[in-house]
């Protein structure tokens, strides 16, 4: 009988029918420390409480991902508004300088005796002259009545020590 109760107790293993090779090297069960107190269980309204209270939190966090993303879009949106709106500034910008520089060119400039003192120069020069062209049509306005030549100040130097 001492056989049979021996013989059960090499069997009883976690291996779950596996008779181990050695008796060493059964494991070890783990027993719970008696330091902590044991968890009570919770009942069931407040399990639910607490489901309810994750997966609000998570539908939260869902909700604010979401509003985040819809912001981010938004954002994205106006920027490249702004940029597309930018850039067609500039190309409307340059039509025109294009567009008042031929004017400028083919009908005032060859014609600027007859045209000089009209009202369409001086719509042109109100709405601004084009950079390209300034350089010719300032002078034109302006005007040299003291009849000044553009001589660099070295040449006029000798000119003016060679007179005295």
């Amino acid at each position: 009988m001492n056989n049979n109760k021996a013989h059960l107790n090499t069997h009883t293993s976690l291996d779950f029918g596996r008779s181990p090779t050695n008796n060493t090297s059964l494991p070890i069960p783990k027993i719970p420390s008696t330091d902590q107190p044991p968890k009570l269980k919770q009942s069931t309204s407040q399990t639910a409480l607490n489901t309810l209270a994750t997966n609000n939190g998570q539908q939260q966090s869902a909700i604010m991902t979401k509003k985040r993303m819809q912001a981010e879009r938004a954002a994205y949106r106006q920027r490249m508004r702004n940029e597309l709106a930018r850039k067609q500034d500039i190309i409307r910008k340059e039509k025109e300088f294009n567009e008042k520089t031929k004017i400028w060119k083919e009908q005032v400039i060859p014609y600027w005796n007859e045209m000089a003192f009209s009202h369409k120069v001086k719509d042109l020069c109100f709405k601004g002259i084009p950079p390209r062209i300034r350089e010719k049509v300032w002078p034109l306005l302006i005007g040299n009545e003291l009849h000044v030549s553009f001589i660099p100040i070295d040449e006029r130097l000798s000119i003016i020590l060679s007179n005295s």
